[in-house]
């Protein structure tokens, strides 16, 4: 065997124990990794159960006031109309174009016509 062939064997040796070691440290990665996404999902399902907990108990908890405590209930949803509509009433004054109130006028007939035309939301399709 020539001295070529025998250092081309050496190189190709060393190449070969670089890759393995290279092959190993990717695979220690690729466990770290699938280590860290089953955390992420266990985290993910225990977000997932608790959200669904707390809507199940704000579901049952505005049935139980709307069911059970009804004056409380209706004057909860008045008070929440009425600052809704302040808020819009605030805001309307505030955009120039809706300050005067022949444009509020015309804009407020309009969307009623709008709705109107289109009273069931679930006849739109």
């Amino acid at each position: 065997m020539s001295t070529a062939t025998a250092e081309q064997i050496r190189r190709l040796e060393s190449l070969e124990k670089r890759i393995i070691k290279e092959l190993k440290n990717v695979e220690s990665l690729e466990r770290k990794i699938s280590g860290e996404e089953q955390e992420i999902e266990e985290q993910e399902r225990k977000v997932s159960t608790s959200v669904q907990k707390l809507l199940h108990w704000r579901n049952e908890f505005v049935k139980n006031l709307s069911q059970q405590h009804r004056i409380f209930f209706n004057t909860l949803l008045t008070v929440g109309v009425i600052l809704i509509s302040r808020g819009v009433w605030e805001i309307s004054d505030k955009l120039p174009l809706l300050s005067s109130s022949g444009v509020s006028l015309v804009v407020g007939v309009g969307i009623l016509v709008i709705i109107n035309r289109y009273p069931n939301p679930a006849n739109l399709s």
